[in-house]
């Protein structure tokens, strides 16, 4: 179980490598001919309309914006002196009485006179609200003290406050004249210091808050307003959360627990809900968390949903570990653990000690961990799910400030590109452009001034294209600018393979652009035409996977050959950023083996470290080098496809989630995110790229999408 700390960790935006992604179509072949090329544009269908995106943004953390302060407090019991010298209220004085009064004896059923102070004593059954001279119920506000030793009843199976407002402090017992139903409802507010335990069925469509525990047979919480429970609810049949009800409570226990409509339910200070069942109706609207300082658990037998849940379920969950071997969608559909889809704070099935003190009839719940808190902690904010009928995966992300910039191409034969223009706004992330291109792939992106520079390939050849920014989006009618590599030729060679391919990596050294493709590596200058003289293009035995540059460092990973097959052997190779015609390499590493060989393969320098580099195989895992020497390495058995750096942190893309390492210990991660559960395709879930700005993650998962995640430390 994970216990949180609140506080974060700033890191300088300016000072966060973002790593790119090499593309899946490395075998595209284009016309072979060795013609120069100039300038070409391809138009691109600009969309500013979020409405109108083929994308749906789920924001997650806005389920939780009602929560308020530090929540319900019962105030003291008011002194003696103040209610010692009233009058005796008559519930049926004519006129009504509407002066503060106290009831010391046995009172009859009778009405609350609005505007009054009651003080009880005795007892007195109340089955009504009279409105006093034809005031509006906002001006009709009475209240009631119920003092130790006292009790007011509720008649007629509840108490519906119609005229006015009522609100009750009760010190001593509530009690209801039927043991079988009792609903309380309306223009009510109640707030207990004691038990509630002599109702079968208790119905609660009214502002209620408790110190006490609700011991009843079932409780159905049905209000719009807020709720605070601060001991337990210990029903004997089940507890229904419905409405837009938000309830903060401590400990839940039921054989079954409802939760439908659209409720909030915080489990406050260590909480804890336990279940033989819990259902979740309309999950797209339902919210069971803690405040990310606590923690919480959730024990059931068994989680069914009424849905698929898909994304929603990362909204559902948060800040807690759950113990749960069975979810169940609809009836029967037995749901695997990796297709749950939930929130990066969510736990499943972490050893925990629930420490129930003795003594106490309120249960209070500490749930600690067995394990050492991790150092570091995530909450999946935000997904972003492409609409499109084509199979689009996400390929890059790139940073601005606020904005982000995510790629996607189309897996297959088929050729198509789209970028879209994300913010993080204060209201979640937020869809501001989406560009889509029918001619072109998008296999890698870099920010560069106000322009957007992107590798792929169309149906001719590997291509470098500019698409200018306005404000940092695009705007209606712009076209992406581009130039084919087919026009960047080797000097005294013509080789057909060079020119065709796919590009799969763009950076920039000074003045001069810097690209790994299929067929080789190249130098372009600023406004993409070929560097003279040509030797800036070098043709390599195998395809150039991807790039990294940090000052006069450019690292490179390239394959050694071009076979087909499942893997293949690769080098990592340092260049000085200012050798152009890359004649000069060092090979820092010359056994690697990339599995497999159209798989991500990302490397980086470390910003803070230069002299270490990590380089991402696949299924040959991750290693590091320091001064060219291997230093670290990991693999479980997921590929390793994507890696981003901080001044602390390594952050891995790693098949199925996210892996993070202190950068001092490759060997034990001190986090791991592995459930996705994106969206309803029917595909592998792929963590290819992972972009870190700040506190803010987006792991990008091919087909099912994006995630955006934030870290607290």
């Amino acid at each position: 179980m994970l216990r949180f700390n609140s506080s974060l960790l700033a890191i300088p935006a300016a000072m966060m490598l973002l790593v790119g992604v090499t593309s899946c179509r490395d075998d595209v072949d284009g016309p072979q001919d060795a013609k120069v090329e100039g300038l070409q544009t391809s138009a691109l269908t600009v969309t500013t309309d979020p409405s109108s995106m083929p994308a749906t943004v789920f924001n997650y953390g806005s389920r939780t914006t009602r929560a308020t302060g530090s929540g319900f407090a019962m105030p003291d019991v008011p002194a003696q002196s103040v209610y010692e010298n009233l009058p005796e209220y008559a519930p049926y004085a004519w006129p009504p009485v509407v002066d503060d009064a106290k009831i010391s004896g046995d009172s009859n059923t009778g009405f609350v006179n609005n505007g009054q102070t009651i003080y009880l004593t005795g007892h007195w059954s109340i089955n009504g609200t009279w409105n006093y001279n034809g005031k509006s119920n906002d001006e009709c506000k009475a209240t009631i003290y119920v003092l130790p030793g006292a009790t007011l009843e509720f008649v007629n199976n509840g108490f519906e406050a119609a005229a006015g407002h009522i609100t009750v402090y009760n010190y001593g017992t509530l009690k209801y004249a039927s043991d079988n139903q009792c609903r309380l409802g309306g223009n009510l507010t109640i707030y207990s210091a004691t038990e509630i335990n002599q109702i079968s069925n208790l119905n609660l469509a009214c502002e209620f808050s408790t110190e006490g525990a609700i011991v009843c047979k079932k409780v159905l919480f049905n209000n719009e307003g807020e709720t605070w429970v601060r001991c337990k609810i210990d029903a004997s049949e089940e507890v229904v959360f419905d409405n837009n009800t938000l309830t903060h409570v401590g400990y839940v226990k039921a054989p079954k627990i409802t939760v439908k409509a659209m409720p909030q339910i915080n489990l406050i200070d260590g909480g804890y809900m336990q279940a033989d069942e819990l259902y979740i109706e309309n999950v797209q609207d339902v919210s069971l968390y803690t405040d990310e300082d606590n923690c919480a658990l959730i024990k059931a037998g068994k989680i069914r949903i009424n849905n698929a849940g898909g994304d929603n379920l990362k909204g559902t969950f948060r800040n807690m570990n759950i113990l749960c071997e069975h979810w169940i969608y609809g009836e029967d559909t037995e749901a695997t653990v990796e297709g749950l889809g939930l929130n990066a704070s969510v736990t499943l099935n972490e050893d925990v000690d629930v420490n129930f003190e003795s003594g106490d009839s309120c249960a209070p719940v500490y749930v600690a961990p067995k394990h050492e808190d991790p150092e570091i902690s995530l909450e999946t904010i935000a997904s972003i799910i492409n609409d499109h009928s084509h199979p689009i995966s996400a390929t890059c992300i790139q940073f601005a400030d606020d904005k982000a910039y995510v790629s996607w191409h189309e897996k297959g034969d088929g050729i198509h590109g789209c970028i879209e223009v994300v913010q993080n706004t204060a209201e979640g992330i937020k869809l501001l452009a989406y560009a889509e291109d029918h001619n072109t792939d998008y296999n890698h992106i870099m920010l560069d001034g106000d322009r957007l520079l992107t590798v792929g390939h169309n149906r001719k050849s590997a291509i470098v294209g500019s698409i200018n920014l306005v404000g940092g989006s695009f705007t209606q009618g712009e076209e992406l600018q581009f130039v084919t590599l087919k026009g960047n030729k080797v000097p005294g060679a013509d080789d057909p393979e060079f020119y065709g391919g796919d590009g799969n990596c763009i950076v920039r050294t000074g003045d001069y652009l810097r690209v790994a493709s299929y067929g080789g590596l190249h130098t372009l200058n600023n406004d993409l035409s070929r560097m003279e003289p040509t030797s800036g293009a070098v043709a390599t035995p195998g395809s150039g996977k991807h790039l990294s540059v940090v000052g006069d460092k450019l690292l490179e990973l390239n394959l050694s050959n071009r076979e087909k097959g499942k893997s293949a052997p690769a080098e990592l190779r340092l260049y000085s950023a200012s050798d152009l015609t890359w004649s000069a390499p060092t090979v820092i590493a010359s056994d690697l083996t990339i599995t497999p060989i159209d798989g991500k393969n990302t490397i980086a320098i470390d910003p803070y470290d230069s002299n270490a580099m990590y380089v991402c195989q696949g299924f040959g895992g991750l290693r590091k080098y320091v001064g060219g020497a291997l230093v670290a390495e990991f693999n479980n058995g997921n590929p390793a496809n994507g890696v981003a750096i901080d001044q602390n942190y390594v952050y891995l893309a790693n098949g199925k989630g996210l892996v993070i390492f202190k950068k001092t210990d490759l060997t034990t991660p001190v986090y791991s995110y592995m459930h996705t559960g994106l969206s309803d395709l029917d595909v592998e879930p792929s963590c290819n790229y992972v972009a870190v700005q700040g506190d803010i993650i987006y792991l990008a998962y091919g087909r099912k999408g994006v995630d955006v995640l934030r870290i607290r430390r």
